[in-house]
């Protein structure tokens, strides 16, 4: 390619370009480089009520939330104490209601510190 002068390296830009913008072609029709369809969203209502949770376990998709609603005589806490995902609703009092929005995936636990015992865990998925 050596002594192809200004002719040549406009012909292989031109090449180039051109195989750039088909692959890219080909890339989209094939579903490479969309955005994902949208996610169905969803609200989870998670009761509290005997020092229990009424889930134990959520699986769900960013942008969808739980309600947690506190149908005990007792006050209640909704707490996540994970790095990332942490939120402290403070004391929830009997008939009150609070909602978590999951705004990204991943891992956590909600915890009532007055109830050891009363744990949920999520998983949240895009």
């Amino acid at each position: 390619m050596i002594g192809q002068g200004r002719k040549g390296v406009a012909m292989r830009n031109r090449t180039f370009a051109a195989l750039t913008g088909a692959a890219f072609a080909v890339g989209l029709a094939a579903g490479c480089g969309t955005a994902d369809p949208p996610m169905e969203r969803s609200e989870t209502v998670v009761g509290m009520a005997g020092s229990a949770y009424s889930v134990k376990t959520i699986n769900a998709r960013v942008g969808s939330t739980i309600r947690f609603v506190n149908d005990d005589q007792d006050d209640h806490v909704v707490f996540v104490p994970t790095f990332g995902h942490g939120v402290d609703f403070g004391t929830v009092k009997p008939g009150q209601q609070v909602v978590l929005a999951l705004g990204k995936p991943g891992r956590f636990r909600v915890e009532c510190v007055p109830h050891p015992d009363m744990l949920v865990d999520v998983v949240v998925v895009r």
